[in-house]
């Protein structure tokens, strides 16, 4: 399910920006990548991390990934992109209407993969906050900090989000 959300993500990425740039929506295009572009870095240094075994700095990356994915990928892209793209053009542009339906369905699939994504992310956090509350509680103070994460909170980084943005 994971590859084609991926597929269907980046067809409509790729589709809003060449569209966004032919037709002079500079401004969309740009921001859509910029709101993607934000938490893709965190994710790719969590990712390099858990290449080189170092768990716990995967783990803090992946917990700042997450931070940043959810501010821009559920707050600010659809209360500041979508909202401009849907309500101002209806009073301030002379858009053709089969342009504004499109770019606006294409940034709804968007969003509908954002929420499929954050459903995931959450599940990976729930399961690291669990595994830490878990040694914390059967391991001394001093022990809690040295518990290694398991690097299965890095590993479904790989298979299940190798490329989200």
């Amino acid at each position: 399910m994971d590859f084609k959300a991926h597929v269907v993500h980046h067809l409509a990425a790729l589709c809003l920006m060449f569209c966004s740039y032919s037709a002079n929506y500079v401004r969309l295009g740009t921001l859509v990548m910029i709101v993607h572009d934000c938490a893709d870095f965190w994710l790719e240094a969590a990712k390099i991390f858990n290449y080189a075994h170092w768990e716990n700095a995967c783990s803090v990356l992946f917990v700042i990934f997450s931070i940043v994915f959810f501010i821009t990928r559920l707050i600010l892209f659809p209360f500041w992109i979508i909202r401009a793209t849907a309500y101002y053009p209806i009073y301030y542009s002379t858009t053709f209407v089969m342009a504004y339906f499109f770019f606006n369905g294409q940034l709804l699939i968007l969003q509908c993969l954002h929420i499929y994504w954050s459903y995931l992310v959450f599940n990976i956090l729930k399961k690291f906050i669990f595994i830490q509350n878990e040694a914390y509680l059967y391991g001394s103070a001093s022990s809690f900090a040295l518990v290694p994460v398991p690097s299965s909170c890095c590993k479904v980084t790989n298979t299940a989000f190798s490329g989200s943005g």
